[in-house]
């Protein structure tokens, strides 16, 4: 039946319609069984009309896992373009799915079939505003979406659809349009023309990579052969809400208009105060455009343009020069920051290579173009080999440095931290912070431990525990009976292991609906593969996942269910319903956790979401969550922000 239905309708729409997308994000369904889905619409399809092109898997970058079981059952073989839901996902995160599209050797487009920013996005009618927790700006969302599309199509991803453009609902009486391109009259918002004066600046451009200007700073190049299309933008704060407006600087808060009234930099009180700027020989027909294309007046200085760069892209044309010679332009340009240091500092814990320990480490970004010398202090140090450290050393224009600190003791730490302080002659104090990271160590196993939601088998010393005093918590405190939890790791040359024991007084699973696992009683783990080649990422890249779950009397094969991320191929779950609460046990095959390496030493991001509903809620009548209790203790979104998990460690 499906199979016809397929047949007639590309077959009536044929000439009309040419691209079909197979399902809309179905990682709630077996990998198996959604391959076997596209396999008999592609067959179906091309046998109506050969000329159809059939888009899948219509994925996301947290279901990797899900993507690559679909490569290895040979998914390639029936779709013509890869496709995901950008959300969350700039370049770096693409360039997994870029990879999984090219699997076979291809050159199939890679398409964002669903994404967008500024969803919550406040009405520009002063008379409808209101407020709203979260709610963006005009410029913010407009500044957003420029961002994304730029950084989507530099990641070789060749078509964005925009999600959405309407969402109506009602206040004081009158429809208003939270959605993001529309206002609730028809008129086209801030963000909607912002992003659609984007495509209309990269049409007909190709991707032609990026200018080093430093972590500070994104800049990325695009070419057609005759001109070269810079699209710039200063990374700092980028997720601020407070940000002046494009349109009509009396938007600023009151603080920050005295703040700009007594800047005396150049322009300064047409942006924030944190930004950089730009100095550099443009050639004479060079063209600067704002996020609106508005030409922008550059002011100069010592014979050098001014270019300021903050949270909103600009563009830069240069007629008639290739993107090598658009590099050499910016090679001697000079950079001054405002409102953000010079040198920045990212403490990080590495792999450790003396004795399988792992080591505190520090990295310090110069976000200038000049040689910088620094004077680095460790001091107050935890569960590191050193009481103090000082060091001096020159940054690089644009570099960055690395120094790492073995672990120390006979026991792994359950926590590292150190107190930093950086002294720089740019810098009119030293900047001073403190860095901590909660460690869990991951007990090597002699004897393989079943996977039957019994801890028997289980090393029951080292583990973490999440309650009130160590979790983050939504709203109030609530008693360790209500929610809490204790967690043990350990490993083998084959799996990972977690074994979670869950203190809930009310357990109100929805095994029936692995969608909205995330609202009811459930664990969530993330996990964060490669901490150091991340460590300049603000946001998910392609070495970052979710798993879900719920432990279940409704079970499938003898296996609890699983919420739409644990997707790991050979996976291993099971669990065990206590009067109490509950018990789940996971192995996560290591050969699917690259590059992480079964040995001492081995370190990875990760963190817990221990979800807890206790009443039922809403028209689904499923379980509501009241609290995520999270073991970062950070306040936040915790699957879109690796830089605060806690650390996995693998013990001799």
């Amino acid at each position: 039946d499906w199979e016809n239905y397929v047949y007639q309708v590309v077959k009536r729409y044929k000439n009309r319609i040419k691209y079909w997308e197979v399902w809309n994000e179905p990682y709630d369904l077996p990998a198996e069984y959604y391959f076997d889905l596209c396999k008999r619409t592609y067959t179906a399809a091309k046998k109506a009309w050969p000329e159809v092109q059939i888009a899948a898997p219509c994925g996301h970058r947290a279901q990797y896992w899900w993507l690559y079981n679909l490569n290895k059952l040979g998914l390639l073989d029936y779709c013509d373009i890869y496709t995901y839901h950008g959300y969350g996902t700039a370049a770096t995160g693409s360039d997994a799915l870029k990879q999984l599209a090219s699997a076979d050797g291809g050159n199939r487009l890679l398409w964002d079939s669903e994404s967008g920013a500024g969803w919550g996005c406040q009405s520009f009618y002063e008379h409808l505003h209101f407020k709203k927790p979260g709610s963006k700006s005009p410029s913010v969302a407009a500044e957003s979406v420029a961002r994304i599309l730029t950084s989507l199509y530099a990641g070789n991803t060749s078509r964005q659809f925009f999600y959405w453009n309407y969402s109506t609902y009602y206040f004081d009486g009158v429809a208003v349009s939270q959605g993001t391109t529309f206002e609730y009259d028809g008129s086209i918002r801030p963000v909607g023309v912002a992003h659609a004066l984007c495509g209309y600046m990269l049409a007909g451009l190709k991707p032609a990579g990026s200018l080093n200007l430093g972590s500070a700073r994104t800049a990325y190049l695009f070419t057609d052969g005759s001109v070269t299309l810079a699209i710039l933008w200063d990374n700092h704060e980028r997720n601020r809400q407070a940000e002046l407006s494009l349109f009509d600087p009396n938007w600023a808060p009151a603080e920050l208009r005295e703040i700009l009234k007594k800047a005396d930099d150049i322009d300064t009180k047409r942006f924030y105060k944190e930004m950089s700027f730009v100095l550099v020989e443009l050639p004479e027909n060079t063209q600067t455009l704002d996020i609106m294309t508005n030409p922008m007046k550059l002011e100069t200085k010592n014979g050098k343009f001014v270019a300021p760069l903050t949270s909103s892209p600009i563009y830069i044309k240069f007629p008639q020069k290739t993107p090598d010679e658009v590099r050499q332009i910016f090679a001697g340009c000079e950079v001054n920051n405002i409102g953000y240091d010079d040198v920045t500092v990212k403490p990080f814990i590495k792999e450790g290579a003396e004795n399988g320990r792992p080591s505190l480490a520090i990295m310090l970004n110069n976000n200038t173009g000049k040689s910088l010398p620094v004077e680095i202090a460790l001091s107050n140090v935890k569960g590191v080999r050193l009481a103090k450290y000082s060091d001096k050393t020159i940054l690089e224009p644009f570099g960055s440095w690395r120094a790492a600190f073995p672990v120390s003791g006979k026991k792994m730490p359950m926590d590292i931290s150190a107190d930093y302080s950086i002294s720089c002659e740019v810098l009119k104090e030293p900047l001073i912070g403190k860095f901590a990271k909660r460690i869990l160590p991951a007990a090597r196993f002699g004897k393989t431990p079943i996977i039957d939601g019994e801890l028997n088998d289980w090393k029951l010393k080292k583990r973490t525990c999440i309650s009130f005093d160590t979790g983050y918590l939504k709203e109030k405190s609530f008693p360790p009976e209500d929610i809490s939890a204790q967690i043990w790791a350990g490993w083998d040359k084959t799996y990972f292991y977690i074994a979670a024991k869950v203190r809930d007084d009310k357990y109100l699973p929805a095994a029936t609906d692995p969608a909205s696992f995330w609202s009811q009683d459930c664990i969530e783990f993330f996990f964060d593969l490669d901490l150091e080649g991340d460590i300049m990422d603000t946001a998910l890249s392609g070495d970052d996942f979710q798993v879900m779950t719920v432990a279940s009397a409704e079970k499938q094969d003898g296996k609890p269910a699983a919420g739409p991320a644990a997707t790991f191929p050979g996976i291993k779950i099971a669990s065990k319903l206590l009067d109490d609460g509950y018990i789940v046990e996971y192995a996560f095959p290591l050969e699917h956790m690259k590059p992480i390496q079964p040995a001492p030493g081995a370190v990875f991001g990760l963190d817990f979401g221990i979800d807890d509903a206790d009443e039922i809620k809403g028209h689904a009548k499923h379980p509501l969550r009241k609290v995520q209790m999270q073991w970062s203790s950070q306040d936040m979104l915790i699957w879109t922000t690796p830089k605060n998990y806690g650390i996995v460690v693998f013990e001799k």
